[in-house]
């Protein structure tokens, strides 16, 4: 801007000594109307940053805790999942205990009945074969009682015979014959 003004206006004749010197002040000039420039500019912006900078903190703060509130809420889901997963697995487990208690109970329960179906049943039979064993020996006694009546009678008859020797009647003399039979017939119709 200086350069625009003629040297004569400026009160300083063109060949004077005094114009370095004029030269190094207008540069000095310069220097510390920019440095000036670069201070105030510095302050302002600095002011204004500043400013920004107040008025978006209450911003940042409840963006910081609705942040900080949103990742505790999400870590906070992370361990409730955690946690049902993990109560789900230990109820899987005592239930599996359970259904496993269930079946070696009902396990047992049914090896009981039918231990004692079994000890029933062979009582059922040993009864069954002691009746049989007493009906035997009933028959067989009865047999033996007969047997022995069809003896005595025979000896009655060979003394009656031997007494009356004269007439013999064979017909008498073997009709214990017939009575074995059937009493035999008897025993086996008893038997089966």
């Amino acid at each position: 801007m200086l350069d625009i003004i003629p040297n004569c206006e400026r009160g300083i004749s063109a060949g004077s000594i005094y114009e370095p010197l004029e030269d190094q002040r207008k540069v000095l000039m310069v220097e510390m109307a920019i440095i000036a420039q670069k201070i105030w500019r510095g302050y302002v912006c600095k002011s204004f940053s500043i400013g920004i900078e107040m008025l978006l903190l209450p911003f940042k703060v409840s963006f910081r805790g609705h942040s900080q509130r949103i990742h505790y809420m999400h870590k906070r889901r992370a361990a409730i999942t955690i946690q049902a997963y993990v109560r789900g697995m230990f109820a899987r487990e005592v239930a599996s205990a359970l259904r496993e208690m269930r079946r070696v109970e009902e396990e047992m329960r049914r090896k009981e009945q039918e231990e004692e179906e079994r000890k029933r049943q062979e009582q059922e039979r040993i009864e069954m074969e002691e009746q049989e064993r007493a009906a035997l020996e009933e028959s067989i006694m009865a047999t033996q009682k007969e047997l022995a009546a069809i003896t005595s009678l025979v000896e009655h008859n060979v003394k009656r015979a031997q007494e009356s020797s004269e007439c013999l009647d064979l017909d008498e003399m073997f009709s214990f014959l017939s009575d074995v039979q059937e009493t035999k017939s008897n025993v086996q119709d008893f038997c089966v």
